[in-house]
């Protein structure tokens, strides 16, 4: 069964992406079964594909939620029913100046 195509299926997902966005470090998830943590991950990648096509009608070409969503800048990565949510970063790079 395909995820739904309405932004207000995914008011649970929203509410943990917004978790995840305002804490330091990110969050840990924990589903039920492996079968639920890979539903779940589809989900939230579903509803930030539908934020960026939502957001590219809303926003005009040049602003800079046009065609993306604020979550794009979060990482996500299961291990078994685990799902980790975390902002990118560069902090585990070393970068040397020239």
């Amino acid at each position: 069964m395909p995820n739904s195509v309405s932004l207000l299926s995914y008011h649970d997902v929203k509410e943990l992406l917004d978790k995840a966005l305002a804490s330091p470090k990110g969050l840990t998830i924990e589903l039920k079964n492996v079968k639920e943590a890979i539903r779940w991950l589809s989900r939230a990648n579903s509803f930030r594909i539908l934020d960026r096509k939502n957001n590219k009608a809303l926003y005009p070409e040049g602003h800079t939620l046009h065609s993306t969503s604020p979550y794009d800048v979060l990482y996500m990565k299961r291990a078994g029913h685990l799902v980790e949510i975390k902002a990118r970063s560069n902090e585990s790079i070393r970068v040397v100046e020239l």
